[in-house]
């Protein structure tokens, strides 16, 4: 029997991200959507009034509220966020929220089930501490908003100079987290590989007479993160700012101030599926003596990305993700900065290290074949390393193969080499920026040979950022009750996917009354360079294929006179193709609403 590798993308709201560099952003002008909710935020436990603004949002009767980062994982007694709709318009809609005591922190996200169609997901932002708005003016310390620990501030830096301060009391011996998150929270991602500006926070700690105590700048890359333990109970005061004293209307931030643990980065940050691995956790707080490193087992029951967490009796930390894999693991062995230390290794191998100090450098070395295709790949910084990868693979001679600095993504290195000859190979791995050392600095080095594959995702004509026509990509469709509606699937293949791939729909149980079909248009001139409906031949294809050597494929779907207007659903569409010499299978979500014809 042949095996198969099966893909289910984790949800609608995460669907997309990794194909923005080929969809455009933007937004499809005629479809529903959420353009803010106010208040954004809101404290586990409790319930709070909001009001969604936007457009097309009449008709709203439900909110679809899901956990935004790991979906998969959450327990079913947390049930996170649920809403009541009260009323709807246009423009707004009104509800009542409610934040179950077990709801992760962190953003959840928000959809409008209108009657023209389901929005595309609007954060909202889940605290376990008081939620607390700055109150401008607030920039000397004489105008501090006074506050109580602990508690999450929210505000913005809205102009250039602009500094927020708080002023709060504290008590000696205790050891303070102020938490940032502004880039993280508030910087989409796929605007983060755009050098799309947003907050670069800079906190500043004073004491009563206004004395510098402690700061931080880049302790979590663009957000700050500092840790201070108090040598005498009193009043102190902590300035918020960005660190080249720019501001602008959407650098908005949360700050928490609390004793609550702090996860800085876990090593290692994976293991094998199905085993359990003994990691170490850093951070601050991480138990009720305060503790910035300590050991646990973590379970890796399913393959993919989850995330975990620390909790202490003054509250819970965030989430750090660790990986589950397919691969043997191994971890480096220091010494291994020479090619006769370098840590031995068998491929396909993820490898975990760690730079203990500057100018350190890991090897690790494989035996390779003349005509072998190797992929290696740096994972760090989704794992909250500070580490800035660059990789080098040489022979054991010394000459060199290949080298790479921001080819995973700026600033991971990815190396895709095919080798000379058989011969024993060594890559090293260093620190780039070589700014700092220890726990903060970790990778995941992966090295195993191409694995064709793709991913899906869905688009529709609209405008990008500037309001240029463009492909926008999408996770809704809305189709009228006895007709159809229009969209396109793109398939992003990658490291040399290059065969068929056929499309089909995944109901949910007792679903009727849905069917795809692929258009195909052609020139009625080919010489003739209009490509206008008065110059294109339209036929369909009832099973739909996105052939080899095209990306792209234009699909009808239809819904039967038996679906009422107002029904909507999750289904699949189902992208089947192959890997390699295996079948390989994307099931890739979508949003479908009924609306009336």
């Amino acid at each position: 029997m042949r095996s198969m590798r099966v893909v289910y993308a984790l949800g609608a709201a995460v669907v997309g991200l990794a194909a923005y560099g080929t969809a455009a952003q933007g937004i499809v002008p005629d479809a529903p959507q959420i353009t803010e909710i106010s208040p954004p935020s809101a404290q586990r436990g409790t319930t709070v009034n909001v009001t969604l603004s936007g457009q097309r949002m009449a008709g709203t009767k439900e909110l679809l509220c899901r956990y935004s980062a790991f979906p998969e994982f959450i327990p079913p007694a947390a049930r996170g966020v649920t809403a009541q709709v009260a009323g709807s318009g246009d423009g707004q809609v009104t509800a009542k929220l409610t934040i179950a005591p077990e709801a992760p922190p962190g953003l959840h996200d928000i959809r409008a089930a209108t009657a023209q169609g389901i929005t595309a997901p609007f954060y909202f932002y889940v605290s376990q501490h008081k939620q607390v708005p700055e109150k401008e003016p607030n920039t000397a310390l004489s105008r501090a908003n006074r506050v109580e620990l602990p508690c999450t501030l929210a505000g913005t830096i809205d102009g250039n100079e602009d500094q927020d301060t708080f002023a709060f009391d504290a008590k000696g011996g205790d050891t303070l987290v102020f938490e940032v998150e502004g880039f993280k929270r508030f910087a989409p991602p796929q605007n983060q590989q755009q050098g799309i500006s947003y907050l670069d926070s800079f906190l500043l700690l004073r004491d009563a007479s206004g004395n510098e105590v402690a700061s931080d700048d880049d302790s979590s890359r663009l957000d700050a993160l500092l840790t201070h333990r108090i040598s005498a109970s009193g009043t102190y005061y902590v300035t918020l700012r960005d660190t080249l004293y720019r501001g602008r209307g959407d650098f908005h931030y949360r700050l928490s101030i609390g004793k609550q643990p702090v996860l800085t980065g876990i090593f290692p940050p994976g293991g094998p599926q199905g085993r359990k691995v003994m990691a170490t956790l850093f951070g601050f707080n991480l138990d009720s003596m305060g503790a910035t490193s300590i050991k646990r087992m973590i379970e890796l029951p399913a393959p993919g990305v989850q995330e975990y967490r620390v909790t202490t009796a003054e509250g819970i930390s965030n989430a750090v993700p660790v990986t589950a894999g397919t691969m043997e693991e191994n971890s480096e062995v220091e010494p291994n900065e020479r090619v006769q230390d370098a840590t031995q290794v068998s491929i396909p191998v993820v490898c975990s290290g760690m730079f203990d100090k500057v100018d350190d450098f890991d090897g690790f070395r494989f035996q390779g074949q003349a005509g072998q295709r190797l992929l290696f790949h740096i994972t760090a910084s989704r794992f909250s390393s500070l580490a800035d990868t660059y990789l080098t693979l040489k022979t054991r001679s010394g000459k060199m193969i290949g080298q790479d600095d921001d080819g995973g993504g700026m600033p991971d290195a990815r190396l895709d080499v095919t080798l000379p000859d058989t011969d024993e190979y060594v890559v090293f791995i260093r620190n780039q920026t070589r700014t700092g050392c220890g726990p903060r600095y970790f990778y995941r080095l992966a090295i195993r040979p191409m694995q064709p594959r793709f991913s899906v995702v869905y688009r529709r004509a609209g405008v990008d950022r500037e309001g240029r026509p463009a492909q926008v990509a999408v996770d809704s469709v809305p189709v009228p009750q006895g007709g159809a509606d229009e969209f396109e699937v793109m398939i992003n293949r990658a490291e040399g996917q290059d065969r068929d791939v056929s499309l089909s729909l995944n109901l949910p149980p007792n679903v009727q009354g849905l069917s795809i079909e692929q258009i195909v248009r052609t020139k009625i001139d080919a010489k003739n360079p209009s490509n206008g409906p008065e110059n294109m031949r339209e036929s369909t294809v009832p099973q739909p294929v996105i052939k080899s050597g095209q990306n792209t494929a234009s699909i009808r779907i239809k819904a039967g006179p038996e679906l009422a207007p107002g029904t909507y659903m999750n289904l699949y569409l189902k992208a089947s193709g192959t890997a390699g010499a295996q079948p390989y299978v994307v099931n890739q979500p979508l949003w479908l609403t009924v609306v009336p014809r």
